[in-house]
């Protein structure tokens, strides 16, 4: 059960706390939420302070976490799992959102999330002229939190083309990276690679990230 109320009302809505059933969920509201509580043992209690919730900036006497790569990946490919709590105040993701770009240059997340997994959608831009390597490196590092879908890791592949022929992604298990295209509904194969520097390195050539004109000097 759900109530909303104006801080004017505040007074009226604590005197009926009795008459609520435990567990209510209480918004005291004007132009914009302020404040959530619930009644806990016939008490009016408060839960959550939305202005201090959607603030991006961390107080001084706010204690952080030590900000690594792999933190970061296990962070962002947990955020939206059970285990996790959904009501993540907003700073967090500001600042774990700009340190993810210090990290990656060329996977990236953002695209949404995969509703069978709880997990962001991990994406990755292969530029023609950057070193296959260092994408495949930076691939490695999200690949152990990645849950299969179908047996699979799925990587989406944000190309050039801004899927106008279909959705493109790399599909992996423990032995094959599959290129496969999203089309009218169906999914379809269009090549197999054993290793990832292969994959990756077709991709470049084919699927590449960025405009024509970027690559006037480049060489097949």
């Amino acid at each position: 059960m759900r109530v909303q109320f104006a801080p004017n009302e505040k007074d009226i809505i604590q005197s009926l706390t009795a008459l609520l059933p435990e567990g209510t969920t209480l918004l005291e509201q004007d132009e914009e939420l302020l404040f959530s509580y619930e009644i806990q043992n016939g008490q009016l209690v408060m839960v959550k302070d939305f202005k201090d919730h959607d603030r991006k900036d961390f107080r001084e006497n706010e204690g952080l976490p030590e900000i690594t790569k792999e933190f970061l990946v296990d962070w962002w490919m947990n955020v939206y799992s059970a285990e996790t709590s959904p009501d993540i105040p907003y700073r967090y993701f500001h600042l774990y959102s700009n340190e993810l770009h210090n990290f990656f240059s060329y996977v990236w997340l953002g695209g949404g999330y995969y509703v069978e997994t709880g997990q962001e959608i991990v994406s990755v831009r292969c530029n023609r002229k950057a070193d296959a390597q260092a994408i495949v490196d930076e691939i490695n590092d999200f690949l152990p939190f990645i849950k299969p879908q179908n047996g699979k890791k799925v990587i989406k592949l944000f190309e050039h083309t801004l899927s106008e022929h279909g959705i493109y992604s790399l599909h992996a298990d423990n032995e094959t990276i599959e290129l496969v295209i999203m089309a009218y509904g169906k999914e379809r194969t269009l090549q197999t690679f054993t290793n990832w520097l292969d994959a990756i390195k077709y991709c470049q050539l084919y699927h590449y990230y960025g405009n024509d004109d970027d690559y006037e000097d480049y060489e097949d």
